[in-house]
C-alpha cells in the first residue's frame, strides 16, 4: 500500500508528463506547420518562375512565327497561317503571364476552344521543336567505326586515295 506522500508524488509526476507530452505535440506541431508553409511558399515560387518561363517561350516562339510569316511571299496562305498562329500564341502567353498558376489549365483549355487552328498549331510546332531537341541532344554516331560493323552492314570502306588511319 503507498502512502500518501507517495501518491502525490506520483500524481505530480504523471502531470508533469502530461505537461511535457503536451509541450513536445505541440512543438513539433508547429514545426510541421512551419515546414509545410516553407514547401507551399518554396513550390509557388517555382511554379510562378516556370509559369513566367512558359510565357517568355510563347513569346519567343510566336516572334519567331512572325518573322516566319514575314519572309513569306505577301498574302500566300502559310504566311497568313503563321500569322495567325503567332498572334493566338502571343494572346496566350499574355493571358499565362498575367494569371495566377492554378488558372493556367483552365486558361489552356479556354484558349483551344476559342482558337483550335492556333492551339493545333502551337501543338505541333511544339512537337517538332522538341523532336529537333531530343535529335539535337543524342550522342553522335559514327556509322564507318568497325566495332559496329555486322555481317548485314559491312564497315565502310574509304573512298579510293583516302586513308582514315
Amino acid at each position: 500500500m503507498m502512502s500518501p506522500d507517495n501518491d502525490a508524488k506520483e500524481a505530480l509526476k504523471q502531470g508533469e508528463f502530461k505537461k511535457s507530452a503536451e509541450a513536445a505535440a505541440a512543438t513539433a506541431s508547429s514545426m510541421a506547420q512551419d515546414a509545410a508553409e516553407s514547401a507551399k511558399a518554396t513550390l509557388a515560387a517555382k511554379s510562378t518562375e516556370a509559369k513566367d518561363g512558359l510565357a517568355g517561350e510563347m513569346h519567343d516562339t510566336a516572334a519567331a512565327l512572325r518573322r516566319a510569316a514575314h519572309e513569306m511571299r505577301d498574302g500566300s496562305p502559310q504566311g497568313s497561317t503563321f500569322s495567325y498562329l503567332a498572334d493566338g500564341l502571343a494572346d496566350m502567353a499574355d493571358s499565362v503571364k498575367d494569371q495566377d498558376v492554378s488558372d493556367v489549365p483552365g486558361i489552356v483549355n479556354n484558349f483551344a476552344r476559342n482558337n483550335p487552328m492556333a492551339f493545333l498549331g502551337g501543338a505541333a510546332l511544339l512537337g517538332f521543336a522538341a523532336t529537333r531537341f531530343a535529335k539535337a541532344s543524342e550522342p553522335s554516331r559514327d556509322p564507318v567505326t568497325p566495332a559496329r560493323a555486322t555481317p548485314a552492314y559491312p564497315a565502310q570502306t574509304a573512298p579510293m586515295g583516302v586513308d582514315y588511319d
